[in-house]
């Protein structure tokens, strides 16, 4: 590598840094303000939602962590349901019915009633669902069509509350 090569990466290199110190200079001098002025505001007798969280942190450490992860869980299903239904919305002409019906530890749960139920109907929905297992996600996240007939749906979603993808049914 030449040396004005290497002078312009390591000038490159050295713009970004800095631009990222920057702005973790600036959310750190941010947050001070916001920890001063929760601060302030506890000491006479205001709590604001910093000071709340600092509380339950300190009475609880482990309902914090839980209720991150279950954000973060909540956000992944929101993703995984989006992808579902991009997909299924390609594919309108060879189903009835697809309802999203609930979510057991992690997995999401799908009814499908087909158009026809065959061979080449099904094709579409367990290639997406090979591709999808093929993913590092898949095994934390699994999802699940179950195929079934227009008689054992009705049934079935009027036990459950069906929770419809965007108004796919």
């Amino acid at each position: 590598m030449s040396t004005e090569v290497r002078h312009q990466v390591s000038t490159n290199t050295d713009e970004t840094f800095g631009a990222f110190y920057s702005s973790l200079q600036e959310y750190l001098l941010n947050a001070s303000e916001k920890v001063n002025e929760s601060k302030t505001l506890s000491n006479i007798g205001v709590y604001d939602d910093l000071f709340k969280f600092i509380e339950k942190a300190h009475k609880d450490p482990l309902s914090i962590i839980s209720d991150k992860l279950n954000s973060e869980i909540k956000g992944i299903h929101l993703i995984l349901d989006g992808m579902v239904n991009a997909f299924v919305s390609n594919h309108k002409n060879l189903y009835k019915h697809f309802t999203r019906v609930e979510h057991f530890n992690n997995a999401l749960y799908y009814y499908i009633v087909l158009n026809e139920n065959s061979n080449e109907s099904k094709r579409p929905f367990l290639r997406f669902l090979f591709d999808y297992e093929n993913k590092p996600l898949s095994d934390k996240f699994p999802i699940v069509f179950d195929f079934i007939s227009e008689p054992i749906y009705r049934e079935l979603v009027k036990d459950y509350e069906p929770i419809n993808n965007g108004g796919i049914s």
